[in-house]
């Protein structure tokens, strides 16, 4: 390799070594819960001795599990079932207005249930039951970086709110139904930074260019002694 490439090849090294992004990621989760729900969360302040703070992206995932269950018990009658749910999610810094808001997640069931089958098992022709698991998320990337720098934790806030929540069963006044719905979330930060270079790094990139400098400065020479060889020759 020629000796100019290598030190092209060094320097880059150290430039990278000052200006490589790095990433930090912290989360942290709200178990599923009956809804509605708020929470205070907290996650890790960013560290400025590890490097400059460049970024700060906030995430959040929120999930919904829906069970729904009907039971038909009139033996004489037929019957059909409606259900829609809805839970919204938002989030941010606490003490601010959300910066995270998730698209709601929605559940719209319906169907027919037959005669009484004599068992209350929410099954057969004259029960359902069936669960649904939905997701959604949002991101937001917070300018504010000042605000993310120092020691200890941040606090968030969390939301999940049930929205809108329609049950109802027509053909008979003795059907029974239930509709317990749970929300969970993931609150995530990543802190994108420009990391500081080890002292080693620096020391290993400022030998390997003295010794790049001396091969050169040494293959100059060399190129002038030959010079003045041949034209004294």
């Amino acid at each position: 390799m020629k000796p100019r490439l290598i030190l092209w090849l060094a320097f880059v090294f150290l430039a990278g070594g000052q200006l490589g992004a790095q990433v930090l990621t912290y989360s942290v989760t709200v178990p599923q819960t009956s809804t509605s729900w708020t929470r205070t969360l907290q996650l890790p302040a960013f560290d400025a001795s590890v490097g400059t703070l460049t970024g700060v992206l906030l995430t959040l995932s929120g999930g919904t599990v829906q069970t729904v269950r009907a039971e038909n018990n009139d033996a004489s009658h037929s019957a059909t079932y409606n259900l829609e749910t809805k839970v919204a999610f938002s989030g941010g810094r606490s003490g601010n207005s959300a910066s995270l808001v998730a698209t709601p997640t929605t559940v719209h069931l319906s169907g027919s249930l037959g005669t009484w089958d004599g068992a209350l098992d929410y099954a057969g022709a004259s029960g359902v039951s069936s669960t649904q698991n939905l997701a959604t998320m949002a991101t937001s990337n917070d300018a504010n970086l000042a605000s993310y720098i120092g020691t200890g934790s941040l606090d968030f806030f969390a939301v999940a709110t049930l929205t809108r929540s329609i049950w109802s069963i027509n053909g008979s006044a003795s059907s029974i139904l239930g509709s317990p719905t749970t929300a969970g979330a993931v609150l995530q930060i990543e802190y994108t930074y420009s990391a500081i270079p080890e002292p080693g790094e620096y020391a290993a990139v400022m030998g390997l260019l003295v010794l790049m400098l001396t091969v050169l400065r040494g293959r100059t020479m060399g190129r002038g002694l030959d010079w003045f060889h041949s034209s004294t020759g």
